[in-house]
């Protein structure tokens, strides 16, 4: 028994993997996770208070606003842990708009601990997995997807928000955001129902000119066994990320297998 549960977990967390990822596709209020808290210090609200906020017109203003400051920084985090298993995955990205390129940083636990790197320039990816124990391969894909500063508005949609003020976060004006109910639970990354969903909180944090800045999201779902997720979406160092060629990247072109 106690294998079928871990591969149900399993099974979410790879579903969920491919729902979350932002950096090439499209990003709970846990205790402590927006620190820096220096008052509202005249911030211009991303919506006013009553305001309705949807999926689709903050995927606009964070496309546009990013496509216009021609780089950024993604960060997603994603843990899903039971009584028999605990699984994670971090991926850190930078992405440059302007010149088409990225480089992405991926650790997971979902089937063996292994770290992967992702370097794309010029309509290729480059990729370097590195399995704990295991030995380093390399793979080259032609023409490969363009970078995108999209975010995932399921993830958005999925709740019903209330504007709870302006504030300062890191030295950045934002709105923040907070769920008082969940608008769709088929929306939820996982398997979600009303009966199945508990200690769900979700907040979002918005630049003034509407960047998705940090969105975290937490719950407990019931089903074989207990199961709780977190998931964390933050956008940094807009306008000012770079990237550049991997150390690498000559032994990736000359190794990888096509």
């Amino acid at each position: 028994m106690k294998r079928s549960k871990t591969q149900s977990v399993r099974r979410i967390l790879a579903t969920l993997f491919v729902t979350m990822i932002v950096l090439t596709a499209g990003c709970s209020g846990v205790t402590g996770i927006f620190g820096n808290d220096d008052g509202d210090s005249g911030v211009e609200p991303y919506t006013e208070s009553g305001d309705e906020l949807t999926g689709e017109m903050l995927n606009e203003s964070h496309r546009d606003t990013l496509r216009s400051a021609g780089s950024y920084t993604a960060e997603v985090n994603i843990s899903l842990t039971s009584d028999e298993s605990s699984i994670t995955q971090d991926t850190r990205g930078k992405v440059d708009l302007e010149n088409d390129r990225q480089y992405v940083v991926q650790s997971a636990s979902l089937f063996g601990n292994r770290t992967t790197y992702r370097y794309m320039a010029d309509n290729v990816t480059y990729e370097k997995v590195v399995p704990e124990g295991g030995d380093t391969r390399y793979e080259t894909t032609q023409n490969a997807e363009t970078a995108s500063a999209s975010v995932n508005t399921d993830n958005i949609d999925a709740f019903e928000w209330e504007q709870r003020g302006t504030e300062t976060h890191e030295g950045v004006g934002v709105t923040r955001y907070e769920a008082t109910g969940v608008a769709n639970y088929s929306a939820l990354p996982t398997d979600a129902s009303e009966d199945n969903i508990s200690d769900l909180s979700a907040t979002l944090l918005v630049t003034e000119d509407g960047v998705m800045y940090e969105y975290t999201v937490d719950y407990t779902r019931e089903s074989d066994s207990t199961q709780e997720l977190s998931l964390r979406y933050a956008t940094r160092d807009i306008g000012s990320t770079t990237v550049e060629e991997p150390d690498w990247l000559d032994e990736a072109q000359s190794n990888s297998s096509h």
